[in-house]
């Protein structure tokens, strides 16, 4: 299994800055080789009084057909559901995922990731 955290804005607090804190801690479980749950525990602090705090439990699957293409599905409790896909060529990896979501400021999003395996 594998296990991550990560803390994002920590110091925003110390500066006159619009960014809040937010944490997460996740835990994927390899079902078998070419199939992956995950999930993961939110906390963020709101843009606004109306929404100070809110935590967002999230989950999702990863499928891998092939070793270079993995499929990716999930959601969570504040009406999201993202779908993807990676493509791995040689040390080459690129993620494209689409976030649907009613309940952030933006929205909906794209989100590309381009990275090197050394």
């Amino acid at each position: 299994f594998a296990l991550g955290a990560v803390a994002r804005n920590v110091a925003a607090n110390l500066k006159d800055e619009g960014f809040k804190p937010a944490y997460r801690i996740g835990l994927g479980y390899p079902v078998k080789e070419q199939l992956i749950f995950s999930s993961d525990l939110s906390l963020k602090y709101g843009v606004n009084e109306e929404d100070k705090y809110g935590l967002d439990f999230g989950g999702g699957v990863e499928y891998i057909p092939i070793k270079q293409v993995a499929l990716r599905l999930g959601g969570g409790t504040q009406n999201t559901f993202a779908a993807g896909f990676g493509l791995t060529v040689k040390n080459v990896k690129f993620d494209y995922a689409f976030s649907l979501n009613d309940k952030e400021i933006l929205g909906s999003d794209h989100r590309i990731a381009l990275g090197y395996v050394f």
